[in-house]
C-alpha cells in the first residue's frame, strides 16, 4: 500500500535571496519515484538555433500518451521545446480549423500531454477559424515564426492573424493576435483561448489550487501538471481572468470595443516545463518581470543519504494556499522562484512504502 508522507518546513522568503533548505525523507524504501518514458521517438539536432518547419518525417513529432501531430503539421523547435502547431485541415476536438497548438514537450522523454489548444472569442464555440497556415521565418535569422491566417467564427468581417514565435534558450513560445475590423464597430468583444487539458493532468492556480472546476480565477498565470510534462500560461503584466471546467481553462485577454477599421492586438505566453509547476511558474515570473527570491534545497533518504527523486514539494503561502510546486531531479535538488512571504513548504512522497 503506497504512503503518501508529507514534511512541513516553513521558513520566511525575502525578495531576490537565497533560502537553501535540505528535507530529509525517514523510514522509506524507494518504489520508482521519478518520471517514466513515454515513448518519445523525437531527437534533437537543433540544440541552439529556434527551427520553424513542415513536418515531414515522423522523428519530428512527439511521444507521450496525448500526442495527435501528423505528418504535414508544423514544428517550432529550439532543443529546449518543442512545439507542434496543426496544418489547416488537421483540427482536433472543437476546433473548425488547424492553426491551433496540438502537442507540447521537452527533453528528455519529449512526451506531450496536452489535449489541444485553440483561439476563443467572446464564448464557446466561437473561435478563430484559419485558412492558411504557414512558416513566415524558419528561425535562422534568429526567431521561427508560424502564422495562422482566417476570421472570427461568428463575424467574417473580424480578420484573425495569430503569430506562434520561438527564439533561442527558452521554453515557451509567444502568440500574438491581431484581430482588424474590417466592418461596422463592435462592442463588448472578448478574445482569449480555449486550452483543454489532457485526462491524466491537473489544471492550478496558484492561490487557488487544483480544484478550480465551475470557478472563475484572477491570477498571474495559471498550468496544469501531468506525469512528465507541465504547461503555463501567462501574459506580460496585470490579472489573467479565467474560467475553469473539469478538464479546461479558457483565459481572457482582452475585453473591449473594435471601431470599424481599427485593429486589436494581444499577446500571451505558453509556457512548457517538466520538473513540477515551478518549472512554469520560473518561467512566468521571468516573463513578466516579477521581483523574486529563491528556495532551493535537496531531498534525501535518511537512512541512505540517497538523493530522492519525483518528490513534489508544495509552497504554500502563509501555510494553507499552494502557490507552486517543485519537484525534485535525479540528484534529489529542488528549487522555485517565489514573491517575498512566508511560506510553508510540504514534501511529498507518494512512491515510497513504509
Amino acid at each position: 500500500m503506497k504512503s503518501n508522507r508529507t514534511f512541513i518546513l516553513t521558513a520566511a522568503l525575502a525578495a531576490a535571496t537565497l533560502l537553501a533548505t535540505s528535507l530529509t525523507v525517514a523510514a522509506a524504501t524507494q518504489a520508482s519515484a521519478g518520471a517514466t518514458e513515454v515513448g518519445a521517438s523525437i531527437t534533437r539536432t537543433d540544440r541552439d538555433d529556434p527551427v520553424a518547419r513542415r513536418i515531414t518525417d515522423p522523428a519530428d513529432l512527439l511521444g507521450g500518451y496525448a500526442a495527435e501531430g501528423e505528418l504535414d503539421d508544423l514544428l517550432l523547435s529550439n532543443g529546449d521545446v518543442a512545439i507542434i502547431i496543426e496544418a489547416v485541415d488537421h483540427p482536433h476536438g472543437y476546433g473548425l480549423s488547424g492553426g491551433n497548438i496540438v502537442d507540447a514537450a521537452v527533453p528528455p522523454y519529449w512526451a506531450d500531454e496536452l489535449d489541444s489548444h485553440s483561439m476563443l472569442f467572446v464564448e464557446h464555440p466561437r473561435q478563430a477559424v484559419y485558412d492558411t497556415v504557414y512558416v513566415e521565418s524558419d528561425g535562422s535569422g534568429g526567431e521561427a515564426v508560424i502564422v495562422a491566417h482566417g476570421a472570427d467564427s461568428a463575424n467574417p468581417d473580424l480578420e484573425i492573424t495569430t503569430r506562434y514565435s520561438l527564439t533561442a534558450g527558452v521554453r515557451y513560445i509567444e502568440i500574438e493576435t491581431i484581430v482588424l475590423n474590417h466592418g461596422g464597430s463592435v462592442s463588448g468583444y472578448s478574445a482569449g483561448d480555449a486550452l483543454n487539458w489532457w485526462g491524466g493532468g491537473a489544471h492550478f492556480v496558484p492561490g487557488y489550487g487544483f480544484d478550480v472546476t465551475g470557478t472563475t480565477t484572477y491570477s498571474a498565470w495559471i498550468g496544469a501538471t501531468g506525469a512528465s510534462t507541465c504547461y503555463g500560461y501567462t501574459i506580460d503584466s496585470g490579472t489573467l481572468t479565467c474560467t475553469h471546467g473539469d478538464l479546461w481553462s479558457d483565459p481572457i485577454v482582452f475585453s473591449g470595443n473594435i471601431s470599424a477599421g481599427a485593429s486589436q492586438t494581444f499577446t500571451r505566453y505558453f509556457v512548457v516545463g517538466s520538473l513540477g509547476l515551478a518549472s512554469v511558474s520560473d518561467v512566468a515570473h521571468e516573463i513578466r518581470g516579477t521581483s523574486v527570491g529563491t528556495v532551493a534545497g535537496s531531498i534525501t533518504n535518511a537512512d541512505t543519504g540517497d538523493p530522492v527523486p519525483g518528490v513534489t514539494i508544495s509552497c504554500d503561502v502563509g501555510g494553507t494556499s499552494t502557490y507552486t510546486q517543485a519537484r525534485s531531479d535525479m540528484g534529489g535538488n529542488y528549487s522555485a522562484t517565489l514573491y517575498a512571504g512566508n511560506y510553508t513548504f510540504k514534501a511529498s512522497v507518494p512512491s515510497f512504502l513504509p
